[in-house]
């Protein structure tokens, strides 16, 4: 009989994506970005109704876990 081997940088992962995701305004984000595509973060931050800082660190942490990206324009950061 085989023996099983767990690969757990497969589940290490999932557990990063879970943890980065279960955060309801970092769903919310996901969703809007899936439903919207690319949105600069002055519109994502009226659309919530939250201070630009908490929804850069939203961001931040999605764009760490590597969920979403953003590109640079001059000043505007598009985010996908």
């Amino acid at each position: 009989m085989k023996e099983k081997v767990i690969d757990s940088k497969k589940y290490l992962d999932a557990a990063e994506f879970l943890k980065v995701t279960a955060h309801e305004v970092r769903l919310g984000l996901l969703q809007f970005l899936l439903v919207n595509g690319p949105t600069n973060v002055t519109t994502l931050y009226q659309k919530f109704g939250m201070p630009q800082s908490s929804m850069s660190q939203h961001l931040a942490k999605l764009k760490q876990a590597k969920i979403i990206r953003g590109d640079r324009k001059g000043f505007s950061i598009t985010n996908f």
